[in-house]
């Protein structure tokens, strides 16, 4: 009697154990993140140290979480540590940045309402009502500030000298070691009126125009649409345009 031969089924056993594995990490990720969301009474954001912008997103965040009844702090650290100590878990995220942080430090989920704005501008020691763009740049000794992230959508070259904060840009300006800073206007007009400067000035109009995010570690990424929708509402209110205007008010007035 001749054997009839039954086809076996085809199935990729290894692709099967594949997707299994990752629904059942993605299951235990769900419910660590569940877990960890329940217990969150206090969180501590890494920040850029001795930036206005820090100071004005820190109020905007309190508020916000408080409406989640979570405490906020952040320690202000320098730019590029910031991001990597926030990156490895170390804090629970980040305090703002730019968009696309998230694209080099996949550990860091950007909340979708921005929470604040930079603006960039050229300061340089001039009396001239001088426009200055980002083509118009070339062929100037620029200095930027290590680490800040805007720094990727600005013209640099070999050339451009790097230091570790604001003051050390407007010192080389002083001493015509470079001919233009690149940094936020509240940055730079608070350093000059710490430093008593009145021969530097920002030129207009501003060479980029920037919204900040929030970012929170992905072992937080519950909270995420819940803080959304908060910051929406204080998007939609005008509660995030008055915390900024009144912190801005009452450090330049």
């Amino acid at each position: 009697m001749q054997r009839i031969k039954t086809a076996k089924p085809n199935i990729d056993y290894l692709a099967l154990q594949h997707r299994l594995h990752c629904l059942v990490h993605g299951l235990f990720l769900l419910l660590l993140s569940l877990s960890v969301q329940a217990d969150v009474k206090q969180l501590t954001f890494a920040t850029i140290a001795n930036s206005v912008n820090s100071q004005i997103s820190l109020q905007v965040m309190r508020e916000a979480y408080k409406k989640l009844d979570i405490d906020v702090d952040a320690d202000f650290l320098p730019a590029s540590r910031s991001l990597m100590m926030a990156s490895y878990g170390q804090y629970d995220g980040e305090l703002y940045r730019i968009a696309g942080i998230s694209e080099d430090y996949p550990h860091l989920l950007k909340v979708p309402t921005p929470i604040n704005q930079v603006e960039v501008v050229a300061f340089c020691r001039t009396d001239d009502d001088n426009s200055m763009t980002l083509e118009s740049l070339k062929g100037y000794r620029l200095g930027v500030r290590r680490g800040v992230r805007f720094n990727v959508h600005l013209p640099l070259d070999h050339s451009t000298q790097e230091v570790a904060s604001n003051q050390q840009l407007f010192n080389m300006l002083e001493k015509s070691r470079i001919d233009i800073a690149l940094l936020s206007r509240s940055n730079g007009l608070q350093i000059l009126k710490e430093m008593e400067v009145t021969d530097i000035s920002p030129l207009n109009p501003p060479l980029l125009n920037l919204d900040l995010y929030h970012y929170v570690h992905i072992r937080h990424q519950q909270i995420i649409p819940h803080l959304d929708q908060i910051l929406q509402a204080m998007h939609t209110s005008g509660r995030i345009r008055e915390i900024r205007e009144n912190y801005l008010d009452t450090l330049f007035n």
